[in-house]
């Protein structure tokens, strides 16, 4: 439908793989464009998303060893004679958490256990009293900042326990989130800084450092990042904004794809043509070959589209009425009829759908127009069947008394018959140019012609002939009491500026 000129309506066609590629290439730039700052964001980010995790885990640690309840729950728990029930203690959960490495219980006569099943020597390098809680703080004897652990020491009455923080805990986590790309340095006041991470970061390019105070015994935190961190994030964020830009290129593609086909669409094209005014009538003359006489014309709707070319209704009529379009488009044609009415000989008749009779709608519209509308007449399409008859034939009842009335177009092709006829009380059918054609031939349909013809005279029935091409045919259906006719035999449909052209010479094709 509508295939004959939709490949021309838009040069935007033309362009279509410029454009599609252009909508991949564009969100790629911008991806492009922004690579470096979401970069950055990122990786400040992750440092300070990393620096919260350590931080956590240290404060929650220490919070809990200097809880008073914590250590008088100790001093009760132990039995501090290294006896089974100490060295069960000592290995449980609740002592021996991942995050401590070694528990070590020293008791006041130098003997020792641990959660290792033998001693362990600590060889502490430097240990520091914490005021006001009974905890010592030291460090394992290393030349190496990244051998070094720190260690918790609880004084239990005359006995003590030590504590090795497992240093593999706060490893794994800045390994968790990017491995070898962060270096953390502990640093408590009087004791020897410990360092966890890569011992060598390459900061040749970037260089990222966080330094935060934790609540734990004035401990300083210090998150260094370098190259490597900064190399991993930009991956990241240069494979998100790629997915991400194809994915917007897709997208873009596929909504200009559909608005492109929206755009050509006969929906579309048909409510465009409908706000510009572009259906325009045509009128093809009815003729009385009894006297010559042009007693009136059909109005063939024509689509003329901007470019001039006129679309035939066969590409568009089937569509309106199937979508509901054909109400408006009447509507716009009887306002250009309007207008030319003044210009125009005899009766002018449009066709129109069961449902314009069904509801109303001619007579509503009619009584609107201050022009004179008793020219004005109706032909009545069988392509719908009515469902509604007592308003129909109300309806035609009052076209009857203010215009030229209603006949029933193609008759025998569709819905209605001579049934129709007799529930709407029309007077005047239009014989199809489909019966016309077997004139002259041995169509079977020719007995169908011959029926209507014979059932129009027994009824008084006006009868007007559509499709006329042929003397021959002419000739036949005046033999047969049809005297109205219309067809290229006379004329084919005009604009109103050629049909009045040939108004005066109106004849016969020689």
């Amino acid at each position: 439908m509508i295939s004959a000129f939709a490949p021309k309506l838009h040069s935007l066609d033309r362009h279509a793989l410029l454009i599609g590629v252009m909508l991949f290439v564009l969100p790629i730039l911008a991806a492009l464009s922004t690579h470096k700052m979401l970069t950055a964001h990122l990786v400040d980010y992750r440092m300070q998303q990393t620096m919260d995790s350590i931080t956590g885990l240290i404060n929650q640690q220490t919070h809990n060893g200097e809880s008073k309840d914590a250590h008088n729950q100790l001093v009760n728990a132990f039995n501090f004679d290294c006896g089974a029930k100490d060295q069960a203690l000592l290995s449980s959960p609740g002592i021996s958490p991942s995050e401590v490495r070694v528990v070590q219980l020293e008791l006041a006569g130098a003997q020792r256990c641990s959660n290792l099943g033998t001693p362990v020597d600590f060889h502490l390098d430097s240990v520091k009293k914490v005021d006001g809680v009974p905890i010592y703080l030291g460090t394992s004897r290393s030349p190496l900042l990244e051998s070094r652990a720190l260690v918790y020491i609880l004084q239990l009455g005359p006995h003590r326990l030590l504590a090795m923080v497992n240093n593999r805990v706060y490893s794994d986590m800045l390994n968790n989130n990017c491995k070898n790309c962060y270096q953390l340095v502990f640093n408590y006041p009087e004791l020897k800084p410990i360092l966890l991470g890569p011992t060598v970061l390459r900061q040749d390019r970037y260089k990222y450092t966080r330094a935060r105070d934790a609540d734990a015994f004035g401990l300083e935190l210090t998150l260094n990042a370098g190259d490597q961190l900064h190399k991993e994030v930009s991956e990241q964020v240069w494979l998100v904004l790629l997915l991400s830009s194809l994915g917007i290129g897709f997208a873009a593609n596929w909504l200009v794809a559909h608005w492109r086909n929206r755009r050509i669409s006969p929906g579309y094209l048909i409510r465009r043509g409908l706000e510009n005014g572009e259906f325009i009538p045509y009128y093809q003359p009815v003729i009385d070959t009894q006297t010559g006489e042009l007693i009136g014309q059909e109005v063939l709707i024509r689509w003329q589209r901007p470019d001039g070319q006129l679309i035939p209704p066969s590409q568009f009529i089937p569509y309106a009425e199937e979508h509901g379009l054909i109400i408006p488009m009447t509507h716009l044609l009887l306002e250009k009829i309007c207008q030319d009415l003044p210009s125009l000989q005899g009766w002018v008749s449009i066709n129109v759908v069961a449902e314009h009779l069904e509801k109303g709608l001619l007579s509503q519209y009619l009584k609107s127009k201050e022009t004179d509308i008793s020219r004005i007449c109706f032909e009545l399409t069988e392509r719908q069947p009515m469902t509604n008859f007592s308003a129909a034939v109300k309806e035609i009842e009052t076209l009857g008394k203010i215009c030229h009335g209603v006949k029933l177009d193609d008759f025998g092709t569709g819905f209605g018959g001579f049934g129709y006829l007799h529930k709407l009380g029309i007077k005047c059918i239009k014989i199809d140019k489909m019966f016309i054609d077997t004139i002259g031939t041995d169509d079977l349909k020719r007995g169908v012609l011959n029926s209507i013809i014979a059932f129009g005279r027994e009824t008084s029935m006006e009868m007007i002939a559509e499709g006329v091409e042929t003397q021959q045919q002419l000739d036949y259906l005046s033999a047969k009491g049809v005297h109205l006719v219309q067809g290229y035999f006379y004329a084919q449909p005009l604009s109103l500026a050629d049909l009045l052209l040939r108004y005066p010479i109106l004849k016969p094709h020689d």
